[in-house]
């Protein structure tokens, strides 16, 4: 499980890097204004699940499933919704392969 950076991008510009997906999943930063960021080159259709560890009257609450589609980019915002004790959401994937992923917020 790799720990995706948070990329703060600013008004002149910024150069952004995307990461493979972990095979093991990932977790990112999360919070107001913060989006994950998939690309998948692959040919087949991948999906990501964010989990959500918070519970609402003591019933679960659904992980997000995210669709990639084939040859796609797929932008996710990250609320504070997904964030586990350490304040990082985890993600999971059906498979890594050919999935690249990314985590931005905008420079206030």
């Amino acid at each position: 499980m790799a720990a995706l950076p948070l990329q703060v991008l600013v008004p002149a510009g910024s150069v952004s890097s995307f990461d493979p997906a972990s095979g093991g999943g990932d977790t990112c930063p999360c919070g107001d204004g913060v989006w994950i960021e998939f690309i998948n080159a692959g040919a087949q259709a991948r999906t990501a699940t964010l989990v959500t560890p918070g519970t609402y009257r003591g019933l679960a609450i659904a992980d997000r499933a995210v669709p990639i589609p084939a040859n796609s980019t797929v932008k996710v915002p990250a609320s504070s919704d997904y964030a586990a004790a350490n304040g990082r959401a985890s993600i999971t994937y059906d498979a890594p392969t050919d999935l690249r992923v990314g985590v931005f917020r905008y420079a206030s």
